[in-house]
């Protein structure tokens, strides 16, 4: 029979490779439809994984940025991966914030999306405190929208008074 101590641990083990195998699996048969499911689902078992003393900060930080790449555009995206930016340390937040900035200055970013993730940008540097200067070929972030970023900033607190 097994001690608590290392029953646990493997039960953990197992059940998680289980998970992880499964939802591989899901998003492979999902492809590139819109299911936030099973991303969301890579992310809490990375969650899980940090949380148990067995996962990784970066992996969990390279899964938010893909997750952003599909999905930051959406409102609800602040709030799906609230939970995960909670984990994260702080350095790690400065980095998943300048590859969130990369991910949107890329070619490979829909111009109908462009928007609703600089939206998201913002929201998330508001929920994680984020007092940095993000450098972008030598400017900050914040000067390089210039007017764009003041506008967008705007309108995350602009208050609708009837």
């Amino acid at each position: 029979m097994f001690s608590d101590t290392t029953y646990l641990p493997v039960q953990f083990d197992i059940c998680i490779s289980k998970a992880s195998d499964f939802v591989e699996n899901l998003m492979t048969e999902v492809g590139n439809d819109s299911i936030r499911g099973p991303g969301l689902a890579n992310l809490e078992i990375e969650r899980r994984k940090i949380m148990y003393g067995r996962g990784n900060a970066e992996k969990l930080t390279g899964d938010l940025v893909l997750y952003f790449s599909r999905f930051g555009h959406l409102a609800s995206f602040t709030a799906d991966v609230e939970v995960f930016l909670q984990i994260l340390p702080g350095d790690m937040k400065k980095q998943l914030l300048e590859k969130l900035v990369k991910c949107i200055d890329s070619s490979s970013t829909p111009s109908r999306n462009v928007l609703g993730q600089h939206i998201t940008f913002f929201k998330i540097r508001e929920l994680i405190g984020d007092t940095y200067s993000l450098p972008v070929e030598g400017k900050s972030y914040k000067n390089k929208l210039g007017l764009q970023s003041c506008v967008l900033h705007g309108l995350i607190n602009v208050k609708v008074y009837t």
